[in-house]
């Protein structure tokens, strides 16, 4: 049986030959909300005319580029491109057993090698654009509405560029990731395969023109989480754990001093972001009101920018794990998606948006373990 993955080397991005292929055990990606997705992949050693026939592989050195992409539908979507950051290795005597090991990370490492000290000007997701596309990447960024200027303060960066777009996405509710295309046509044997990396900075869910109206992240063909429903609905998860943390903040209120006048200026905040489902926000739940405290320099605007933006991250207060295999599940989940959850209660079941997915994958499946989260909660 072959192994269930399709992996590349190099910018090309060039499938592995059969001489390294034959020797596959596992990958494994970490995937996660606004955080690097991470890889790891697992070779068999061996010696050919008494040389390591893996270790020694260009194909696998550091800093080289590698892509991992899983079958999906009548083609492969790409999980993580990134470049190797750590080789493993460990020898047995007579070989047998032994076993060489490569480790990695999405691009925006990359943005993480630098340190810069420098004064924006104009927009926060302007200066981010400009970041991203200089490193290659296809810039998708959100606007920001908060103008720097000389005559107030200028947007001031100390540290690395992905520091930097980090602090951005923090302050104004965003979150940060790279997607690679989620229906790319199955791969000719040895043929390159054309990716594109497009960067996103902005809400997810994103938030919609309308107050209080969620845009949901689904894709056409994402599939519904079957847990407790009948042997003739398919169930497709072999495990969930729900858990619910309603000690979470939903007010802030504060004040700053506006920079040109010397006023002080006062702030109240709630969190913008639309549920993504039907039921109430933990506020209604409980009624109780829970403040949180977040200080900044500059003015009334900026705190308040930053005041619903820690709400933001606060509201998602129900949290779900599962554990499913693409087989079962008919495809392949990645976090950003916004799926629909069956069997678990009147009160849990409905959309809730992936927040981590971790792949393993091996000639015998593709197994994943899943973390969603909702900001809704008791849809009776």
């Amino acid at each position: 049986m072959g192994f269930g993955a399709v992996i590349t080397s190099g910018p090309a991005n060039t499938p592995l030959g059969d001489d390294l292929v034959q020797w596959l055990v596992e990958a494994r990606v970490e995937q996660e909300l606004s955080a690097p997705t991470r890889f790891a992949i697992r070779f068999e050693e061996d010696t050919c005319e008494g040389k390591p026939a893996v270790l020694k592989a260009a194909e696998i050195k550091p800093n080289t580029l590698i892509a991992i992409l899983a079958p999906a539908g009548n083609g492969v979507t790409c999980l993580v491109r990134g470049p190797v950051t750590q080789v493993k290795f460990s020898v047995q005597l007579g070989v047998a057993g032994s076993w060489v090991e490569i480790h990695g990370e999405d691009r925006r490492v990359e943005l993480d090698r630098a340190c810069i000290q420098a004064a924006w000007r104009g927009l926060a997701s302007t200066a981010a654009t400009r970041i991203l596309a200089a490193y290659g990447f296809v810039p998708d960024v959100q606007a920001t509405t908060k103008l720097y200027a000389d005559t107030d303060h200028t947007l001031n960066q100390s540290g690395s560029d992905l520091s930097f777009i980090e602090q951005i996405a923090r302050e104004n509710g965003f979150e940060l990731w790279i997607e690679y295309g989620r229906n790319l046509p199955a791969p000719l044997p040895g043929a390159p395969i054309a990716i594109t990396e497009t960067a996103l900075l902005k809400p997810s869910p994103p938030r919609g023109a309308t107050p209080g109206v969620a845009v949901l992240l689904a894709p056409p063909s994402a599939p519904t989480l079957r847990v407790n429903v009948p042997p003739d609905q398919c169930p497709n998860v072999t495990a969930v754990q729900v858990n619910t943390d309603v000690e979470r903040p939903n007010a802030a209120k504060g004040a700053a001093v506006d920079p040109r006048t010397g006023r002080l200026d006062r702030t109240q905040a709630t969190d913008p972001q639309p549920g993504v489902g039907n039921g109430p926000r933990l506020v209604q739940i409980d009624g109780v009101k829970r403040e949180l405290c977040v200080t900044t320099a500059g003015g009334a605007d900026e705190l308040q920018g930053k005041q619903e933006a820690a709400l933001i991250e606060a509201g998602w207060f129900v949290e779900v794990t599962a554990s499913t295999t693409a087989h079962m599940l008919g495809g392949v989940l990645k976090p950003h998606d916004v799926v629909p959850i069956d069997g678990i209660g009147d009160a849990y079941s409905g959309p809730y948006q992936v927040k981590s997915v971790t792949h393993v994958i091996n000639a015998a499946d593709h197994f994943m373990e899943l973390r969603l989260r909702s900001n809704i909660g008791n849809r009776d």
